[in-house]
């Protein structure tokens, strides 16, 4: 349950986030290790919800 209901969105977001920068940069600027973070935390920010938690955790104890 915590690969689909937490991790996935996330995974989702920071793949949005990573293609907004790269067509923003229109491709020119590679992204280096210090990029990293701050769109990682931006995906966080956006994906994971205290609702998320409870719902991850419910969807386990069902098994």
């Amino acid at each position: 349950p915590l690969d689909v209901v937490m991790f996935k969105p996330l995974s989702t977001a920071y793949s949005t986030k990573l293609s907004t920068y790269l067509y923003k940069s229109q491709r020119i600027i590679l992204v280096k290790k210090g990029d990293f973070f701050p769109l990682f935390q931006k995906a966080w920010i956006t994906s994971f919800k205290w609702w998320s938690c409870i719902l991850a955790t419910k969807e386990g104890e069902r098994g």
